[in-house]
């Protein structure tokens, strides 16, 4: 409703008349649709966040205070759950990590890994393989449930 609310505002020049927090929350769901599409740019940053939202980079990072997490913190959060999710994907076990990885902004795949291991105490080989492992096990498990059918 925020949106709606924000959108019509902005387009019949009557901003002034939307409350602070339905501006507010328009914002952030347009600052966290700008991350969405834009993570594989290794050039995301606060500055362009701000940059691309008509907003200072020391606002941008007011509005993130309530969640507890930095800016920079969250993009980069976002990246991992992104690269944890392909490392995890069959489809995509013929790529190297360093190819994923950098799918989502990494542009060293030694930092990627370093990031990768402080935040899920593993490294990224060795997840996608327990991964693609406990998959196949659970792939055969059903085979064989259908077989017994």
């Amino acid at each position: 409703m925020d949106l709606i609310t924000a959108f019509l505002a902005h387009h019949t020049d009557t901003e002034d008349s939307v409350p602070p927090k339905s501006r507010h929350h328009a914002l952030m769901a347009g600052i966290h649709s700008f991350f969405e599409r834009n993570l594989a740019d290794p050039q995301l940053s606060p500055a362009t966040v701000a940059a691309s939202h008509h907003i200072s980079v020391r606002y941008l990072h007011k509005l993130f205070q309530p969640q507890g997490i930095a800016v920079s913190a969250w993009i980069r959060l976002r990246r991992l759950e992104h690269c944890r999710r392909d490392l995890t994907d069959a489809q995509l076990s013929d790529k190297p990590i360093g190819f994923l990885s950098a799918r989502w902004g990494f542009v060293h795949a030694s930092e990627f890994t370093r990031v990768f291991r402080r935040e899920y105490g593993i490294p990224p080989s060795a997840y996608r393989q327990e991964a693609l492992h406990s998959q196949q096990c659970t792939d055969r498990q059903l085979r064989l449930g259908e077989q017994a059918i």
